[in-house]
């Protein structure tokens, strides 16, 4: 297979699949660190459901007045994606191994590396959800 047909290979049924189930082994694997519950589409993002702060009620209902937040047990869902960490991580490895960092370092060492760095982004991103809201949602 060459570099082009390995490269165009995630954009198929089969690379989208596999994006899908290792994404969210990750997610699992972070949710059941932080007892967490985290929900997969099929876009390979996820999700969490918080209770919203009043920060947060405030900025929802002045763009949608019809939200309701008299019950207590009112959440909001937060959206999540990793691929922009996973990018990160992989242009570190790239330029790492490049420079002649990573020899004699097997690549299940570097691809664990990866993983890590993922499941840290997943669980910072859901013990913070509502910073990354405010971040991503300026007021």
């Amino acid at each position: 297979m060459t570099f082009e047909e390995r490269f165009n290979w995630v954009d198929t049924t089969e690379g989208q699949k596999f994006y899908y189930d290792w994404i969210k082994k990750l997610c699992d694997r972070a949710g059941e660190k932080i007892n967490t519950n985290i929900h997969m589409m099929d876009n390979g993002e996820y999700f969490v459901y918080i209770k919203p702060s009043e920060k947060m009620k405030e900025y929802l209902l002045k763009r949608n007045p019809t939200v309701d937040f008299s019950s207590d047990s009112t959440r909001v869902k937060i959206y999540f994606t990793v691929k922009n960490t996973i990018i990160a991580q992989l242009k570190i490895i790239v330029r790492r191994y490049e420079k002649g960092l990573y020899n004699g370092i097997p690549l299940i060492t570097l691809y664990e590396s990866v993983e890590e760095a993922i499941e840290k982004d997943i669980e910072k991103k859901v013990l913070h959800a509502e910073e990354y809201f405010f971040e991503h949602h300026p007021e």
